[in-house]
């Protein structure tokens, strides 16, 4: 699956919120963060871009994509508040915000490790 460059700004401007939900980035949400920036094909540029780039900016532009671009993302947000075993009411309450904001589904957790499996063959 295929991001434009500002698509991938705002995904990575969705991430970055998503891992800050709880007022703190462990080493377990840094590495898969790191891990999806290179998957995603995420530069310098991007991050960059990204610091700039409005919370409501990158809702916007996640709203115009296809659903399954938005299952994806939907994936990767869960997958970051999902991946320290422990889920956070703040992180739960931020992952179903920008969901509703940006007009990105909620996945069940099997939803999400399928859609990761395929993607990250």
């Amino acid at each position: 699956m295929d991001f434009k460059n500002y698509e991938k700004q705002a995904i990575l401007r969705l991430l970055a919120g998503i891992s800050l939900a709880d007022g703190n980035v462990n080493v377990a949400e840094d590495k898969l963060f790191r891990i999806f920036m290179l998957k995603l094909g995420i530069t310098n540029s991007d991050i960059i871009a990204s610091k700039d780039m409005s919370n409501s900016k990158a809702c916007s532009i996640a709203k115009g994509l296809s659903l399954n671009q938005k299952r994806l993302i939907s994936a990767l947000l869960a997958s970051i508040i999902l991946v320290d075993g422990k889920v956070e009411e703040s992180e739960f309450i931020a992952l179903t915000a920008i969901c509703a904001k940006c007009d990105i589904p909620v996945l069940d957790p099997n939803e999400v490790t399928a859609i990761l499996d395929t993607y990250f063959k």
